[in-house]
Order: structure tokens, then C-alpha cells, then sequence
């Protein structure tokens, strides 16, 4: 692994990413990045038009940034204090933007924290979270709790086993494997995207073959309805982490299977691991 990009707006939900972030760069030696954006306010300067106005605009912009510059350095204290390597950076723009620039130049992973209960548009800058993770160049950790011993022993892995995959899918599992994980294969099956057992669960061994899985299960989870019957196969197994892929096409509401994530992240504890397909 080597970069982890954790963009921050110093909310509770950002120092639980944060936090996430340094027991897994403790795990692999990843190098922590600490990134926040002071966003620019468009519409107010275009009210205003240019001259003064834009110019106080502008300092307010440069005293925020400052403010946020000694903010991450406190917050890079603590990684510091456990011998990872990390920066800080600070800059002045749209927040989605920016982010998903950088998760283009050296970024192995994003983890980024959400208030969970008030769902997607509520993540911790706002719609703009959705943004990253349906257009970010790298898989992107949603963390909706504290996690304070965390863990990846137990992963739900859903996919309809049949997508063209993604060269995250190596990474991921790296990951996975690091933490001695056991990875239960899962494919809920539905009466609209109905497929026989055997079809299945010889699409779940030859994607295990495929990625050299050691620890894993295959299971074709029967439900009506796929985002209740995930939900319900995450808790039998107690999983501690989901992994999901999409296709990128409108963000985190448009899954392989329908609009479910808007739902768990609303719904489930459980951190929850995008990679685009």
C-alpha cells in the first residue's frame, strides 16, 4: 500500500475516518495524507463581481486556510507520534474536485467518515462525498462510526459475479489478506435477478480462483428484496466491513444492483468499501 488519502473537515465523522486510517497505515505502512478544502464561495463572489469585495473574499479564503493548515498539523501530530510518515495539505477550491484530482496522482486509497444516520447527502461535506466516490481513480472507505479497535476479520463481498472487474479488486484483497480476513462471497438473489445455485456459486469459484482467495465462503442469499437481504446476510455474518462495487455512472445511489446504498449507509454500522467495476 502506499497512500492514504483522508480529506477532513474536522467533524466527529472526519477524526473517526482519521482514526480508521491510522490503525490501517499502522497494519500496512501506508503513508497518510491529510487533506482539507477550503471552499471557494462562487456564488457570493459573483454577486459581488470584482475589485474590493473580491479581495476580502480572497483574505477570508487565505486566514480560513491558515487556520486549517495548523488544524492538520495537530492532527499529523498524532500519526507522527506513531513513527507513520504523513502530510498535510491545504487548499482552496471545490472540495469534489479536488479530491477526486488527487486520488488520480498517487493514492492507493480514500477514507472518508459520514454521519451515517442522515445517509448520503449528509456525508461530511455534504453531496459532494457522492461526487468522490462515483468519480475517484481508487477504492474509497466510508467510515460511519467509531472505531477505536478496528478490525477486518469478516467481509461481505456482493457482486453478481458476472461484472467486468476492476484492477482495484487486487489491491482490495491485499488488503483483506493482510488482515487475515475471511471473505463470504455473497450474491443475493432476488425473484428479478434470479439465477440457479449451481450458476452461482460456479461464478463465485472461478472469481476466488481468479484472485487466489484463501479464506472465503460462496453463498447465494435468497430474498425479495436485495437491499433488506443484504442487510440481513451482513448481520448473520457479522460482518466488520462490506465491499461493493459500482459502476460509477450517478454516484453511490446507482449500484450493480439497484438503488440500495443510500439505504445502508443510512441504515448499517458496518464501514463500507466502493471500488469502481
Amino acid at each position: 500500500m502506499q497512500t492514504i488519502l483522508v480529506p477532513t473537515d474536522f467533524s466527529t465523522e472526519a477524526e473517526n475516518a482519521f482514526d480508521v486510517a491510522l490503525q490501517i497505515a499502522e497494519k500496512t505502512g501506508a503513508r497518510l495524507e491529510l487533506f482539507h478544502v477550503v471552499e471557494f464561495p462562487g456564488q457570493l463572489a459573483g454577486a459581488y463581481g470584482y475589485g474590493e469585495y473580491i479581495s476580502s473574499i480572497q483574505e477570508l479564503l487565505e486566514m480560513q486556510k491558515q487556520e486549517a493548515t495548523e488544524k492538520l498539523s495537530q492532527w499529523g501530530n498524532q500519526a507522527k507520534e506513531k513513527g507513520l510518515s504523513i502530510i498535510t495539505r491545504t487548499d482552496i477550491g471545490t472540495p469534489n474536485e479536488l479530491i477526486v484530482q488527487k486520488s488520480k496522482e498517487d493514492t492507493t486509497f480514500i477514507i472518508m467518515g459520514t454521519k451515517g444516520s442522515s445517509g448520503l447527502e449528509e456525508l461530511f461535506i455534504g453531496s459532494q462525498a457522492e461526487k468522490v466516490v462515483r468519480r475517484a481513480a481508487c477504492p474509497v472507505l466510508v467510515i460511519n462510526k467509531e472505531c477505536k479497535h478496528f478490525k477486518i476479520e469478516t467481509v461481505a463481498y456482493t457482486s453478481t459475479f458476472e461484472e467486468i472487474e476492476s484492477d482495484h479488486l487486487s489491491k482490495i484483497i491485499d488488503l483483506l489478506e493482510l488482515f487475515n480476513a475471511t471473505i463470504h462471497l455473497a450474491r443475493i438473489n432476488t425473484p428479478y435477478e434470479f439465477q440457479s445455485s449451481k450458476e452461482v456459486i460456479k461464478h463465485m469459484k472461478a472469481f476466488a480462483d481468479r484472485h487466489k482467495l484463501k479464506n472465503f465462503t460462496c453463498t447465494q442469499y435468497n430474498h425479495e428484496n436485495f437491499e433488506q437481504g443484504l442487510q440481513q446476510f451482513i448481520e448473520e455474518i457479522h460482518a466488520d466491513m462490506v465491499v461493493i462495487g459500482t459502476h460509477g455512472r450517478t454516484g453511490l445511489s446507482h449500484f450493480f444492483l439497484g438503488s440500495i446504498t443510500e439505504s445502508l449507509v443510512n441504515h448499517i454500522s458496518t464501514p463500507i468499501l466502493t471500488f469502481k467495476l
